[in-house]
Formats: structure tokens, C-alpha cells, sequence
């Protein structure tokens, strides 16, 4: 009931308009311009500073050319001393590292972070997922295929990111964000590594600058778009998995979690806007 007083409360107070991006701005870019690099892995990020290092860290050990990869961190405010742990992370042989800054959640933040991408491949990873081995190679092959828009992996949860026992129908959570990632619906989720060409992004005004539902509606116009050369563009899912963590299944049960995503998305489609969702999925203003 908490959250659906928080969302009607929303309703009577959001704006017009509050697709428009008002806090979506990069403040530092920090490190000396890399190598051109072939892929550009995006990490937005919110308090996560366990979380971000080693999600920066995996990304730099398993592509398959480190020499031609980039990694840009945008950093929404956080007071954990995030910035200051990517900085001594910067500061280690390996990809060149980029720290960004932009406020409004985390369309916002990965908007800021594509527009400031060098590669032609940006994958957009959230700073809790790890990507499979050679992650950059199997982007680009994705992209490979013409008829291919956007590209993401499967869906896996880290079963060793739990605490104590494995809660009960993280299977099924699993199971069905893979088969709702697929035909016919083909909505794969932002947790599942979504990859697109930077020409493509950009053709359809960059990824939406919103608090959330950044990656259903960048999905959507992407599958929207025209092409005069491919009328068909699809969106294909590899078998190769992106782990994200389980804590949020672990902390509220997977029952809890499951509902009030089925919820929030229900109310995106009536037409809720994104910083109300976000307002009551958080308990805070983006």
C-alpha cells in the first residue's frame, strides 16, 4: 500500500515533459584521452563503491582486447567515497578508466556516459552485473548482423552474492526475464548488458534521459527506428550470461521484488513518469 500511496501521490504533482533531461551533464572527465578504443562499456552508479571497483575491475581482466577498451563511470552524487576508489583504480595499469558526473537517475547517467563514449560498441553495464569472458568480442559480433539494433545477454544471478541460503525461486526469476527477453516480446531488461552500435544511439537522440524505465524505452525506440537499408531491426539476446548480484532478492524476498517490478512497469504503461517510479521505488527524489 506504501507504494502505490507514494506512486498516486506522484501523479498529481508530475510534470509535463519530464522526459527532458534536467540534470544530465558531465562535470569532470578525469585521465588523459585513451587509444581509440572498439568498445566503450558505460557503468552508471549510486553508492556502490564495493560494488563499481570490481565490476571496473572484471571488465578490464576479461575483454579480449583491453588495449581497444574503454570504461566510463558516471557517478550520480555519491557520499561513499566511490569517486575517490575509482580514482586510485584509475590510477592501475589496465583499460583507461573515465569518471563522469551527472545527476537525474540513471537514464541521465548513461546518457551523459554514450555521449561521452570514444568506441563504436558501448555497452551499458549496471555497476552491480558482471559481463561474461571476451564481452567486447561477443558485442561486436552481435553488431555484426546488420539486421541486429541491439544486442544484450542472457540473465544470470550470482548465487555466490548471497549471504546465507539461496532464496527460494531465484530460478524462476532467471527463467522468465530470459523468456521475456525473447520473441515474441523481445524486452530484454537493463541488467542484461544491452549493447548497441554509437552511430545507431545516436540516430535515435541517445539513450532517454530519464530517472528509469531508461532501458524499456530505449528498446523500444530502437526497435522503432527506420531504416531504409533494413527495415527489420531486431533485437537478438546471447546465450552467454551477465551476472547481477542477488542481493535485492536476498534483502526483500523474491515474492516482494518480483510484485513491485511487475507493478512499477504496470505503472509506466498507465502513463506514470519516470521520476514518480523512481520517487517510490527508491524512497527518494532522482
Amino acid at each position: 500500500m506504501g507504494v502505490l500511496l507514494k506512486l498516486l501521490r506522484a501523479w498529481s504533482s508530475q510534470r509535463v515533459g519530464a522526459m527532458a533531461p534536467r540534470h544530465a551533464q558531465a562535470d569532470h572527465v578525469h585521465g588523459p584521452p585513451p587509444q581509440q578504443p572498439t568498445c566503450t562499456v558505460v557503468i552508471p552508479t549510486y553508492n556502490e563503491r564495493e560494488c563499481v571497483v570490481r565490476t571496473v575491475q572484471l571488465c578490464r581482466r576479461l575483454a579480449s582486447r583491453p588495449d581497444l577498451l574503454e570504461v566510463v563511470v558516471v557517478d550520480g552524487g555519491s557520499d561513499d567515497g566511490t569517486s575517490a576508489a575509482l580514482e586510485r583504480e584509475r590510477d592501475t595499469e589496465g583499460s583507461p578508466l573515465r569518471l563522469l558526473f551527472a545527476r537525474g537517475g540513471r537514464g541521465c547517467a548513461l546518457r551523459v556516459g554514450a555521449q561521452a563514449a570514444r568506441g563504436d560498441v558501448i555497452l551499458m553495464l549496471h555497476a552491480e552485473c558482471v559481463p561474461p569472458l571476451h564481452f567486447d568480442r561477443l558485442c561486436a559480433d552481435t553488431l555484426a548482423d546488420p539486421t541486429v539494433v541491439l544486442g544484450a545477454f542472457s540473465f544470470r544471478i550470482d548465487r555466490s552474492s548471497f549471504q546465507a541460503a539461496q532464496p527460494v525461486g531465484i530460478g524462476s526469476v532467471e527463467y522468465f526475464a530470459n523468456i521475456r527477453s525473447r520473441p515474441p516480446t523481445s524486452l530484454p531488461y537493463g541488467d542484461q548488458g544491452l549493447h548497441v552500435r554509437a552511430a545507431d544511439l545516436r540516430a535515435i537522440g541517445g539513450v532517454p534521459a530519464v530517472a528509469i524505465m531508461e532501458d524499456v524505452l530505449l528498446v523500444r525506440r530502437l526497435r522503432a527506428a527506420k531504416s531504409d537499408t533494413w527495415p527489420v531491426r531486431r533485437v537478438h539476446v546471447r546465450a552467454e550470461a551477465v551476472e547481477c548480484s542477488g542481493r535485492r532478492w536476498e534483502r526483500h524476498g523474491v515474492l516482494r521484488v518480483t510484485m513491485l517490478n511487475q507493478l512499477f512497469m504496470l505503472a509506466h504503461y498507465l502513463g506514470f513518469s519516470p521520476d514518480a517510479i523512481y520517487t517510490a521505488y527508491y524512497g527518494r527524489s532522482p
